[in-house]
């Protein structure tokens, strides 16, 4: 027997083992009727909580989603009005992103470089490697230094270009480069 109804019969004054007497019966049937109905009183009350609990955290969810939705465009919006051309890249130094003044530098369609690494941008000067893929592992910034660099077609031009860490939560696993032409 449930510990509910043992705890009502009880309460009543009455045995599982017994048949009650009219009085009784009725008088336990009135309890239950009572305990049913304040526990259904309850329960509508607990829905009705939740209800506003669940709009209240959707419509600020969707604020939240409305705001870092803004503050990315915002962002999209200074890097493609920089004049200085940006690539982000991972450790492999493929390219991530690349704003439109790396696009129109490098002759490379919209989204055109992503995917592409970097070092096929990048004539190195002397033969030697030119670091452009390496993230600085230092946490300073990149010093600059002096390239030349590959558009798609092939043809090249004088820059300077830094490459400088993205740390996010203690981790470096992508970097900013960022590059100008010379010429």
């Amino acid at each position: 027997m449930h510990n509910a109804l043992a705890k009502q019969l009880d309460n009543a004054g009455l045995s599982p083992d017994e048949p009650p007497e009219g009085d009784l019966w009725a008088a336990f049937l009135e309890r239950v009727d009572e305990r049913y109905a304040r526990a259904d009183r309850t329960r509508q009350r607990l829905e009705r909580a939740l209800e506003y609990s669940l709009r209240e955290m959707q419509e600020q969810y969707e604020q939240r989603r409305e705001r870092l939705a803004a503050e990315l465009d915002q962002a999209r919006a200074i890097l493609s009005s920089l004049g200085a051309a940006l690539c982000i890249i991972d450790e492999a130094g493929t390219i991530l992103e690349a704003n439109p003044s790396a696009e129109r530098l490098l002759g490379a369609a919209p989204g055109g470089l992503v995917g592409s690494a970097i070092e096929h941008h990048v004539e190195a000067l002397g033969g030697m490697d030119s670091g452009i893929s390496r993230i600085p592992d230092n946490g300073e910034f990149g010093s600059p230094h002096s390239a030349t660099m590959v558009r798609v077609d092939g043809t090249t031009f004088p820059a300077t270009y830094t490459v400088n860490p993205i740390e996010v939560h203690g981790r470096r696993d992508s970097a900013v480069v960022a590059f100008f032409d010379n010429s």
